[in-house]
């Protein structure tokens, strides 16, 4: 009888430990914006194996972030050669200023000509 009160007790703390460990990736679910409900279930059936999942899941409260298409025409062959080509203009006044020496221009123009 002492037996049979020791294994029901046992039993009972066992699923009352259960039922609190399956509240952690019940509450991780709940705030990804899914069932709490269900991952709870999951949760006290298969606490370590819902937990990984749980946290590898995708958050449904996060919002995609559109790219705007005015940085991706930015990045045109045409201006590029364009910004090469006015560097090369800086560097030409440079030069004709004094600034820089005939070898150091040559340098980078022959650098950005690579570049185009």
């Amino acid at each position: 009888m002492e037996e049979t009160i020791f294994y029901f007790i046992i039993s009972a703390v066992a699923l009352l430990l259960r039922m609190l460990f399956g509240f952690i990736p019940g509450l991780i679910a709940k705030r990804k914006g899914y069932s709490f409900i269900l991952c709870w279930l999951y949760g006290c059936l298969l606490f370590i194996i819902a937990t990984i999942h749980v946290n590898l899941l995708p958050d449904k409260n996060v919002q995609q972030i559109p790219v705007r298409s005015k940085n991706i025409s930015n990045c045109t062959p045409q201006n590029n050669e364009q910004r090469t080509m006015e560097m090369l203009k800086k560097y030409k006044e440079l030069f004709d200023q004094g600034a820089i020496t005939e070898a150091e221009f040559q340098a980078k123009k022959d650098q950005l000509l690579k570049l185009m």
